[in-house]
């Protein structure tokens, strides 16, 4: 099995913490967290003391962005394609902003004192969630 795929957690991004601002956090096939970030480490889930998820709400300039970036797209793909573009870059726009509005961010804490702090999708929230029941 490959690694970063034990039990369906694949790789998120670390965002903060302990660990620096930037890097990736997977599970690997031994069930433990690994973060590698500025900071690289190792935590059997055991070590997690406590972990805290919630929806990455868009902000203003998100918003912004999702009010310039929809018309935008559509208006390429109709200089592209015409009718039809138009109509594939809004379906476009419209699923990218969907998908984005679904990330989740996870705070890890554990049992040295330190944290990280991770984006991923729900269904990766909802399975490190389930790892750490199941290690606690």
């Amino acid at each position: 099995m490959p690694s970063g795929t034990f039990r369906g957690v694949r790789r998120v991004i670390i965002v903060g913490g302990s660990f620096g601002r930037s890097g990736r956090a997977e599970v690997d096939d031994d069930g433990r967290l690994v973060l590698r970030g500025d900071v690289q480490a190792a935590y059997p889930m055991r070590r997690v003391t406590w972990i805290e998820a919630s929806r990455k709400e868009p902000g203003v300039v998100g918003c912004l962005g999702y009010a310039v970036g929809i018309p935008a797209v559509a208006v390429l793909g109709f200089l592209v394609f015409g009718v039809l573009g138009t109509l594939a870059g809004f379906g476009a726009a419209v699923i990218g902003v969907y998908i984005s509005a679904r990330e989740r961010s996870v705070r890890l804490a554990f049992d040295d004192g330190r944290r990280v702090d991770l984006v991923c999708t729900p269904k990766d929230a909802r399975r490190l969630d389930a790892l750490w029941r199941a290690g606690r």
